[in-house]
């Protein structure tokens, strides 16, 4: 069997590491929603599958203005503070915090190891980020329960395009205005071809 030598050959070898060997989930761009970065699917079902009841005390999921506002105060907290300090130290809503991500515990903790088996890391591939230009994608998106931590533009110098090419894609059509790009929503943007990584 051939070679994909392809752009979208790369993304995919990529993309079935992490899920085939890395134990991540594979999102689809549809599972986002653009106007606050999140994967919402899976930032709520790590919320419900860890902290249930307070979950049920803020009446987060009781009805569309509830999810908008709670929506609001987290586009705001990572608007301030950056997506690796709510990861480090989880969010306040309402009377509440909510922890985001369950760190690696120390071998002798069954409880926070069964906690932190429960994080659910994810890549979604092409993801259609934009809510001004819906025909812009990304090539690659890891995230963290529902969080996107790192983003990815790939190039294949065998089809002429190399590292530099996604640097000035990043520079030149990534802009700020779009939620995933602004400052402290990702914690690293990766310009990657076949040989170098930026």
């Amino acid at each position: 069997m051939p070679s994909n030598t392809k752009e979208n050959g790369f993304e995919t070898l990529i993309v079935d590491t992490l899920v085939n060997s890395n134990g991540y989930e594979q999102g689809v761009t549809t599972e986002y929603n653009k106007q606050y970065a999140i994967d919402e699917d899976r930032l709520f079902r790590f919320l419900l599958s860890t902290q249930k009841k307070a979950m049920d005390e803020l009446h987060i999921l009781d009805s569309d203005l509830e999810k908008d506002r709670f929506f609001k105060q987290l586009d705001k907290k990572l608007k301030s503070d950056g997506v690796i300090e709510l990861l480090r130290k989880g969010l306040r809503y309402k009377h509440l915090r909510l922890d985001l991500f369950y760190v690696r515990p120390s071998v002798h903790n069954p409880e926070a190891a069964e906690l932190y088996e429960k994080n659910i890391f994810s890549v979604t591939r092409q993801l259609q980020y934009s809510s001004f230009n819906p025909r812009l994608a990304l090539d690659v998106c890891i995230f963290i329960n529902g969080l996107p931590v790192i983003t990815m533009e790939l190039k294949n110098q065998l089809t002429k395009q190399n590292v530099s090419d996604a640097v000035e894609q990043y520079k030149n059509d990534r802009t700020p205005d779009e939620v995933l790009f602004s400052f402290k929503r990702c914690i690293v943007h990766f310009a990657v071809d076949d040989n170098e990584v930026r």
